[in-house]
C-alpha cells in the first residue's frame, strides 16, 4: 500500500492544524466561561474586528512565488486572484486566539462556508472540538431552538440554512421536502429510496410494540410524502425497529422500549413544532426585511427620477392609487440601490415612465373626445326632433354615430385639448346633414355594387344591379343570418355592432347564387333580368320535390325568399340524390293551396304587426303620449316582414290530425291539412 502523501507546509510556521490542536482545550474552555457569564450577544475584548481584519491584510506579505516579475503581462483578473490568495494567506496566519473569537460572532451559516474553503478549517470546524463555537455561532440567531441531541451542530445548521438533498447533497430548492421529524431534507431521487409506504405489515407490528405498555403513542414516525402520495416512514428507523425489538424477550424490557419509544417520538414532533413556528416567523421577518428594501429602494428611485423632472407623473401615479411604477422590475429587487447600480437600469426605468406619460396622455384624449360625442350627440338628435316624425325610410339612412365621421365635424370634434367645444361650435354645421346623408346613402350603395361587380355574375344591362333578385347579401360574421336585399343588409345591426357604433362593412355577396338561380328559373323568370320586386309580386310558393315525399308525412311551402336557405343533408350532400335531381328539385305549388300558404303568411305578419301596434304603453311611458297613433308617434320597421316569415308553412295530410306536433303548428298558425295533397292510407 502506497503511502499518504503528506501535505506541504511552510517551514518556517507550523502546520494550522497542529496549531489548532495544541491550544483548542485552552480557547474551548475560555469560550464556555465567557458564553457562560456574558452571553453569546456580548463581545468578549480582544475580538476581531472588520477593521483590524483589513489592518492583517494590509500588514501580510505576500509569498515570493505570488510576486509579479517585471516582464509579466498581468491582467485584472489576475489582480483579484492575488488579492483573494493574499486574503487567504492573512487569515489562516491570524492567531488562533483571534480566530476562534470570529467564529464564535458569526452566523452558522457563515461557519458552513468557512468549513468549506480549506481543509484546516473543515478539520477544526467539523470535529467535536468546535462544539462551543457552533453553539456561540447558533445563539446569534433569534429565537432558533435548541440543537437536538441526536444532531450535530453542523448538520442541525445544514438543515436550516441550505437547501442540500441529505443523502446526495443535490441542491434543488423547489423540489426539495423538508422532515424535520426525520432530521433530514430529501431530493425527489433520494425520497423513494429513503421512504417506505406505511402497509398493514408495519401497522401490525407498531401496534404490537404500542399493546406492550398502557401508554398511549406512537413508536415510528409516520410523514405524507408528495412522491409516493401516501403515508411512509424512514427504512432505517424501520429496520432498526424490528431489529431492537426482536432482540428483547422480557416484558419488562419490551414496555420499556416501548415508552422510551415513544418519549423520543413526541420529542421529536415537539421539536418540529418549534420549527415550522420558528420557520415562519422567520419568514415574516424576511418578508418584512425585503419590503423594507424594496419600499427604501422605491424611495431612492422616485428621488432620482424627481431629480430628472419626472415630478408630476410621479404626482399622478400616487394620487390613481395604482403604483405602475413600483410594479417594475428593477424596482421589485429586495436590496437597496447602489449608486453604481442606477445607470446600468436607468434606461428602463425612465422608458416605463415614458410609456406611463404616452398612456396618461391618451387617455386624457379618450376622455376628452368622449365628452365632445356626447355634445355632438346632443345636437344630432336635438336637430332630429326638429326635422319632424320619423319614418321607416330613416332606417336606411346614415345615424349619429355615422354622422361624427363625416370631415366636418372630426375637424371640430379633433380640435386642440385646451379648445372648448360646446353645442354652439356645432350648430352653424346642422343645416348640412340632409346632403350627408344622401352622400353617406351612395356610398354605401356603391359598396354593395362593387360587391356584385367583383364576383362578375351578372349579366345585364341594367344599371342599377342592386334591384336584382340574386344581388343579396349575408354578414360574414353570423352565417345562419337568411341573405337579403341590400337594403335589408342596411337594416341589420352587424353594420353597426350594435348601437352607437358607425356602420363598418361586414356584408359579402350573395352565398346562394346558383339556389337563387334555381329557385328564379324555376318561377319562370331569367336570373339575370329578375327583379326583387317582379318576385315578390308573381305570389308563387315551391316546396322541394326531395324532402316532400310521401314517406315524411309532411310538406314544407317556402317562398322564394325563404327557400333559398333550405338545406337538408338529403338534399345537396355528395352521397344524397344525383346533381340533376338537386337542380330539379323545386316544383311550384298548385294554386288553391298557396292561396291558403299566402293567406298564413298575411296572418302572421298582420299578428306581428299587432304585437308591436299592442307595445303602444312603451310610447306612453317614454315618450309621454296618451294615445300613440302609427305614422305620427310611431312606425312599423322595414324588416318586420323578414323577421316574421323567417321559415316554411307546413301542410299535413287529413290523418295527421292526431298527431301532437301537427295539432300545434295548425294551432299556432304555421300549417294546416289538406285532403287531397297526400296520398290518404
Amino acid at each position: 500500500m502506497p503511502p499518504k502523501k503528506r501535505a506541504r507546509t511552510n517551514s518556517a510556521t507550523p502546520r494550522r492544524s497542529t496549531r489548532i490542536a495544541r491550544a483548542d482545550l485552552a480557547a474551548n474552555s475560555r469560550l464556555e466561561g465567557s458564553s457562560a457569564s456574558t452571553g453569546a450577544s456580548s463581545k468578549p475584548d480582544g475580538a476581531c474586528t472588520p477593521e483590524l481584519a483589513l489592518r492583517f491584510q494590509g500588514d501580510s506579505a505576500p509569498p515570493e512565488d505570488l510576486v509579479p516579475s517585471e516582464h509579466t503581462s498581468r491582467t485584472p483578473s489576475d489582480d483579484i486572484m492575488s488579492a483573494f490568495q493574499r486574503l487567504h494567506e492573512g487569515i489562516l496566519n491570524m492567531p488562533l486566539d483571534i480566530l476562534i473569537e470570529i467564529f464564535c460572532l458569526v452566523s452558522p451559516r457563515d461557519l458552513l462556508a468557512l468549513a468549506r474553503t480549506s481543509k484546516d478549517f473543515r478539520s477544526y470546524l467539523m470535529s467535536r472540538r468546535s462544539a462551543p463555537c457552533w453553539r456561540s455561532a447558533r445563539h446569534t440567531v433569534p429565537g432558533l431552538p435548541k440543537c437536538p441531541s441526536d444532531l450535530s451542530e453542523p448538520m442541525y445548521a445544514s438543515l436550516l440554512f441550505t437547501e442540500e438533498c441529505s443523502i446526495c447533497g443535490r441542491v434543488t430548492p423547489k423540489e426539495m421536502r423538508m422532515y424535520w421529524q426525520l432530521r433530514v431534507r430529501y431530493c425527489p431521487a433520494c425520497a423513494p429510496m429513503r421512504l417506505a409506504a406505511f402497509t398493514r405489515s408495519i401497522r401490525n407490528l407498531c401496534d404490537k410494540i404500542e399493546s406492550a405498555t398502557t401508554r398511549r403513542g406512537a413508536v415510528l414516525i409516520t410523514v405524507w410524502s408528495t412522491y409516493a402520495m401516501s403515508m411512509c416512514c424512514d427504512i432505517h428507523e424501520y429496520k432498526a425497529l424490528i431489529t431492537k425489538w426482536k432482540a428483547l424477550k422480557k416484558k419488562e424490557a419490551k414496555q420499556r422500549f416501548a415508552e422510551e419509544q415513544m418519549d423520543l417520538i413526541d420529542a421529536r414532533f415537539h421539536f418540529a413544532n418549534e420549527m415550522a413556528t420558528w420557520t415562519s416567523r422567520e419568514q415574516e421577518r424576511k418578508r418584512a426585511e425585503a419590503q423594507a428594501l424594496r419600499q427604501r429602494r422605491y424611495k431612492q428611485i422616485v428621488h432620482l427620477l424627481k431629480a430628472e423632472g419626472w415630478a408630476e407623473e410621479l404626482a399622478r401615479i400616487k394620487k390613481r392609487g395604482h403604483d405602475t411604477l413600483s410594479c417594475h422590475q428593477y424596482v421589485q429587487v429586495d436590496r437597496a440601490l447602489a449608486r453604481k447600480e442606477w445607470p446600468s437600469i436607468r434606461q428602463s426605468i425612465v422608458k416605463a415612465m415614458e410609456n406611463y406619460r404616452a398612456a396618461w396622455r391618451k387617455e386624457s384624449w379618450l376622455r376628452v373626445l368622449a365628452q365632445r360625442l356626447d355634445v355632438l350627440f346632443g345636437a344630432l338628435i336635438k336637430n332630429e326632433s326638429q326635422t319632424g316624425a320619423r319614418t321607416p325610410e330613416f332606417d336606411l339612412q346614415a345615424q349619429a354615430a355615422d354622422l361624427c365621421l363625416m370631415p366636418t365635424f372630426r375637424q371640430v370634434v379633433y380640435a386642440n385639448m385646451n379648445t372648448n367645444i360646446t353645442a354652439e361650435s356645432f350648430e352653424p354645421l346642422l343645416c348640412n346633414i340632409p346632403a350627408w346623408k344622401a352622400q353617406w346613402y351612395a356610398a354605401r350603395k356603391h359598396e354593395f355594387e362593387r360587391l356584385v361587380k367583383e364576383r362578375n355574375r351578372v349579366s345585364t344591362s341594367d344599371t342599377d344591379v342592386l334591384n336584382l333578385a340574386v344581388a343579396s347579401f349575408r354578414c360574414a360574421r353570423e352565417q345562419n343570418k337568411p341573405d337579403g336585399s341590400y337594403q335589408t343588409a342596411l337594416l341589420e345591426a352587424c353594420g353597426r355592432r350594435g348601437l352607437p357604433f358607425p356602420w363598418v362593412r361586414t356584408f359579402e355577396f350573395n352565398p346562394n347564387f346558383q339556389s337563387d338561380c334555381t329557385m328564379i328559373r324555376a318561377s319562370g323568370f331569367d336570373p339575370n333580368t329578375a327583379t326583387f320586386q317582379q318576385m315578390d309580386n308573381c305570389g308563387l310558393r315551391f316546396f322541394c320535390q326531395i324532402c316532400s315525399t310521401p314517406a315524411i308525412g309532411y310538406q314544407e311551402v317556402y317562398t322564394w325568399k325563404t327557400a333559398i336557405n333550405h338545406t337538408r343533408p338529403r338534399c345537396d350532400t355528395v352521397f344524397g340524390p344525383s346533381n340533376d335531381a338537386v337542380a330539379n328539385k323545386w316544383c311550384i305549388l298548385d294554386g288553391g293551396h298557396a292561396a291558403i300558404v299566402r293567406e298564413l303568411e298575411d296572418a302572421i305578419l298582420q299578428a306581428q304587426v299587432d304585437t308591436l301596434r299592442s307595445s303602444k304603453s312603451v310610447v306612453y311611458g317614454e315618450h309621454g303620449v296618451a294615445s300613440p297613433e302609427e305614422g305620427a308617434d310611431y312606425y312599423v320597421h322595414l324588416d318586420t316582414e323578414k323577421a316574421a316569415l323567417d321559415g316554411p308553412i307546413t301542410i299535413y295530410p287529413t290523418y295527421a290530425k292526431t298527431d301532437r306536433i301537427a295539432v300545434k303548428d295548425v294551432n299556432a298558425g304555421r300549417a294546416f291539412f289538406s285532403p287531397s295533397l297526400f296520398m290518404e292510407s
